[in-house]
């Protein structure tokens, strides 16, 4: 009975018995027509009629069961091919399906380059995360022995509890980041106006380091996630005005290009060393005294 009721809500099922009752439904139709006289038939014409009906749709039902043979047959690959981690072979399949076997090869491409990213995330972020409580260990070890002094060791101390816990909110951030990517929901947001927003939320930072502040930007509406955005620019401008002088002048340029935006964040500092630069874009590279993650 089980079995039944699984083949009858399956596709091929749910097809033959919607075409048995068509024909059930044809035969009640031709016999009513005759019988009220709407539809003068010559003897022997109904059953015809019907068994025209039967004998077209016999051909019909082994054709579709036929072709959800080919589709059922996917399940054992498909299921080899996730358990042993590899493609599907797309040639061993007809034409129809290669688009499905093609398009079940990609989820599962990015599937496997989606675990392989957050195992790649755990191990770095688990290495950073063990160098600044590795170090306050070591700080409060100092302090609890008396080998270090109160005075000069609790400011270091609360200097590592600080980049730990920076460190934390950005891999949070990163994880939130790869969450929005893999959902893809974008909306319009006027990258001008996040620009403006940031600037002021660290007005109280460029007062602290008596930055020259200056924004030039036009309005450019991008297709993006808010928040996204809206960390890059934080993380920009936190960097420039962390690596920048006192006293300098710093600022930020929004612009459009032909087909592109461009959002430049300068400022006075030093500037970052050739041996460094092609590495900042990957994951827990940095120049002396950041994080790697922004």
């Amino acid at each position: 009975m089980k079995r039944l009721t699984a083949w009858c809500q399956s596709l091929q099922g749910r097809l033959l018995l919607q075409l048995l009752a068509l024909l059930v439904l044809a035969r009640l139709l031709l016999a009513g027509l005759t019988a009220w006289g709407f539809l003068p038939v010559a003897e022997g014409t109904l059953q015809d009629t019907v068994y025209l009906l039967a004998t077209t749709a016999l051909p019909f039902a082994w054709v579709l069961h036929r072709a959800m043979r080919q589709v059922t047959q996917l399940e054992a690959p498909l299921r080899r091919a996730i358990r042993e981690d590899h493609a599907l072979p797309v040639q061993n399949h007809p034409t129809e399906l290669r688009g499905l076997v093609e398009a079940i090869d990609q989820l599962l491409l990015r599937q496997r380059e989606s675990l392989a990213q957050q195992r790649r995330f755990l191990a770095d972020a688990s290495h950073q995360l063990r160098t600044p409580f590795a170090v306050l260990r070591t700080q409060l070890q100092g302090l609890m022995s008396g080998q270090l002094d109160a005075h000069d060791a609790l400011p270091r101390m609360l200097a590592t509890v600080d980049r730990s816990s920076h460190l934390t909110r950005q891999l949070l951030a990163l994880a939130k980041v790869e969450q929005l990517q893999q959902r893809g929901e974008w909306q319009a947001v006027d990258l001008a106006q996040v620009a403006r927003d940031i600037a002021m939320e660290f007005a109280p930072l460029l007062a602290r380091k008596r930055l020259d502040f200056n924004l030039q930007a036009v309005p450019l509406s991008l297709q993006t996630d808010p928040w996204m955005l809206g960390e890059m620019v934080r993380n920009l401008l936190s960097n420039a005005i962390h690596h920048a002088p006192k006293g300098s002048a710093l600022g930020m340029v929004v612009r459009v290009l032909p087909g592109e935006a461009e959002l430049i964040v300068w400022d006075n500092a030093g500037g970052v060393d050739e041996a460094v630069r092609d590495k900042l874009f990957k994951p827990f590279e940095s120049a002396s005294g950041g994080t790697g993650i922004g």
